[in-house]
């Protein structure tokens, strides 16, 4: 979703060209059933943070084939979270985001686990319209 934001040449699922900045807290609302972008970060934070491996709750969401609203919100995150990775963690450099994606050693790319990187990704959540 990030490079299909950045380079794509037409919107496509799951935010057809609406920025990842506007879908995600859109997303988020709709899945908790609130108009409280805070309320909904929390539960959503909750959820997340109740997992002992993070990536593991939006697998399931992208595998739940029944539910298109959970398969879209997942890939939403994902592109946020990568987007978080590449441009806050890498600083940018879109060659070591690539070489972790390939490797999936945290702890080499960045000196901490996957799951604080989630942690960090978390707090950088909007929680304002």
């Amino acid at each position: 979703m990030y490079y299909q934001e950045r380079f794509g040449a037409g919107p496509a699922f799951p935010n057809f060209g609406d920025p990842l900045d506007h879908a995600l807290p859109t997303a988020l609302m709709a899945r908790y059933r609130t108009q409280d972008i805070a309320a909904a970060v929390e539960a959503f934070s909750r959820e997340l943070g109740s997992a002992t491996d993070k990536s593991e709750i939006l697998s399931s969401w992208i595998a739940d084939i029944d539910s298109q609203d959970a398969r879209a919100l997942a890939y939403i995150i994902a592109g946020s979270y990568v987007r978080f990775l590449i441009e806050t963690m890498f600083e940018g450099d879109s060659h070591k985001f690539l070489k972790l994606y390939r490797l999936g050693d945290y702890g080499s790319a960045l000196g901490i686990s996957a799951n604080e990187t989630w942690d960090r990704c978390l707090e950088t959540l909007p929680t304002r319209q």
